[in-house]
């Protein structure tokens, strides 16, 4: 498996501040991780849909 695909170096270059508000519960990792999907554009197999079908596949409101 290469690094890039390997959820265990996932956060290797997160800075402990943003660790600390995910553990904490201020930041919420999936909605971040939603939101970068829709920012590619990608549908739910990852391939490219365009950036205003993955803000409806997603349930993502336009970006502020």
């Amino acid at each position: 498996m290469k690094d890039e695909e390997n959820p265990k170096y996932m956060f290797s270059l997160t800075h402990t501040a943003l660790l600390l508000d995910i553990i904490e519960g201020r930041i919420d990792p999936v909605e971040l991780a939603k939101q970068e999907i829709v920012d590619r554009g990608l549908g739910k197999g990852g391939g490219w849909v365009g950036f205003v079908e993955a803000r409806k596949i997603w349930g993502e409101g336009e970006k502020s």
